[in-house]
C-alpha cells in the first residue's frame, strides 16, 4: 500500500495495494512453517519525481506517476518482451548463493545449496531493475542484467517529463546509484577488500 500524507500529518490518498515479492512457502527448523522469496522475482518500485509519487511492479515495464491527491498523472512505458527462466538459469542461482556463503564449514554449504536447488523460479526475469528521478526532472530507470550475461556497466534508461526516451546511460560498474544531480552521480561502492566509499562522477548532459 502507497499512501500520500499532507504536510501537516492529515492522510490525503492512497495508490492502492500492489504485489511486493513472489513467495512460496517453507518449513524451517522444528518444523516451523514460513516463507521465502521466489529466484528473480518481481519487485515494488516507488519513489518522488519531482511533485509526483511514482510506482512501478518490476515484472512489467511500466511506471505510474500520481499527484499528491492521488490521481495518476502520466504513464511511462517501454516496448518489452518478457524472457522466460530456465534451467540455466537456476544453476546461476546456485552458483551465485553458493558465492555468497564461500566461507561457511562444507556441511551449511550443502544445505545452501540444497536450499537454493529447492527454490522455485519466477516464470520470467523482471523486465527492469531499479528507478531514480534526477534533479533536471528526468527518469532513470536502470535495466535488469539477465544473469551470466554480464554487461560492461550498469545500464539505464532516461525518461523525460513527459515519459518519453532521452537516452542511455552507463554508469560505473560497482557503483550503487544514490543520487542523480544536474552534473553529478553519487554513489556507494565496495571494493575487494570489503571497504566501503562514497563517490561522485561528473554527468555531462
Amino acid at each position: 500500500m502507497v499512501e500520500i500524507w499532507n504536510g501537516d500529518g492529515t492522510f490525503s490518498a492512497s495508490l492502492g495495494q500492489h504485489p511486493f515479492r513472489e513467495v512460496y512457502r517453507v518449513v524451517g527448523p522444528g518444523g516451523r512453517p514460513g516463507v521465502a522469496v521466489v529466484a528473480y522475482s518481481m519487485d515494488l518500485v516507488t519513489g518522488l519525481w519531482g511533485d509526483l509519487a511514482f510506482v512501478g511492479v518490476t515484472n512489467r515495464y511500466e511506471i505510474k506517476a500520481f499527484r499528491v491527491d492521488g490521481t495518476l498523472a502520466r504513464i511511462v512505458r517501454r516496448e518489452h518482451v518478457p524472457r522466460a527462466t530456465t534451467s540455466r538459469d537456476r544453476d546461476h542461482y546456485v552458483e551465485q548463493q553458493l558465492a555468497l556463503w564461500a566461507d561457511v564449514p562444507a556441511d551449511q554449504r550443502q544445505q545452501i545449496r540444497e536450499a537454493a536447488e529447492a527454490t522455485p523460479l519466477a516464470k520470467t526475469f523482471p523486465a527492469f531493475r531499479s528507478v531514480l528521478a534526477d534533479a533536471a526532472g528526468y527518469l532513470w530507470v536502470r535495466e535488469y542484467d539477465i544473469p551470466g550475461e554480464v554487461r560492461s556497466a550498469p545500464l539505464w534508461t532516461v525518461f523525460d517529463r513527459a515519459g518519453r526516451v532521452l537516452g542511455f546511460v552507463e554508469t560505473p560498474s560497482r557503483l550503487l546509484v544514490l543520487e542523480i544531480g544536474d552534473d553529478y552521480i553519487l554513489g556507494r561502492t565496495v571494493d575487494d577488500l570489503g571497504v566501503e566509499s562514497i563517490q561522485v562522477w561528473p554527468l555531462e548532459r
